[in-house]
């Protein structure tokens, strides 16, 4: 299974969800439109996961790519391999989301919803549970854009699990519109994730 988590104020079902059902025809893929409080996405995508027969392979972009990585790295501490393309990443959204605190409209739904201080300190709350040091960089690909118009990535390899793969594009902007460019990386990373998978629960 492939999920694809949005990010800030967007919605499931949108325009990647549909190059990934395009390009992944043999695939299930879910795009869940996430809710507002943090903890609550967590909890609403880990269940998807968890009730997966088969391996999940997560896509996260911006705020959904913070929401990926923290994933991942709890599903590595329980030794299920739960690989993560992450592409421009919001990795302290505590901080890059503070502008928006306070009433705010869902730029998909325009729907009116509230983005309170609790919201960014369980981001903060979640980004301190995180430890690079005990990440496996095989399951992880990050994609960032050099214009990305809304986030400074500057700096971000030093933030990541050694020896992550981090990849940089021109001219693709936050939205990372250069997005099908990627598919044949993930599915090498699919494909190799889950043969290991299928060996990490297959009996001795």
């Amino acid at each position: 299974m492939l999920i694809y988590l949005h990010g800030f104020a967007s919605a499931g079902g949108q325009f990647k969800y549909k190059l990934l059902q395009r390009d992944f025809p043999d695939h299930k893929i879910l795009s869940p439109t996430l809710p507002v409080e943090p903890r609550m996405v967590i909890e609403y995508v880990r269940g998807m996961i968890e009730t997966e027969k088969d391996m999940t392979l997560m896509i996260g972009t911006s705020l959904g790519g913070f929401y990926a990585y923290y994933l991942a790295y709890k599903f590595q501490q329980e030794d299920l391999i739960t690989p993560a393309v992450i592409i421009n990443p919001s990795l302290e959204p505590w901080r890059t989301l503070k502008p928006a605190l306070g009433k705010f409209r869902n730029f998909v739904s325009g729907e009116e919803f509230a983005w309170t201080d609790e919201h960014m300190h369980q981001l903060q709350d979640m980004a301190s549970e995180i430890d690079p040091d005990k990440m496996d960089p095989a399951y992880l690909r990050f994609y960032v854009s050099t214009d990305d118009e809304l986030l400074d990535h500057t700096g971000i390899e030093e933030k990541l699990p050694l020896g992550a793969s981090t990849k940089y594009y021109d001219h693709s902007q936050h939205r990372f519109t250069r997005f099908s460019e990627l598919f044949p990386e993930i599915k090498e990373l699919y494909t190799q994730s889950r043969k290991d998978y299928i060996q990490s629960i297959s009996p001795l």
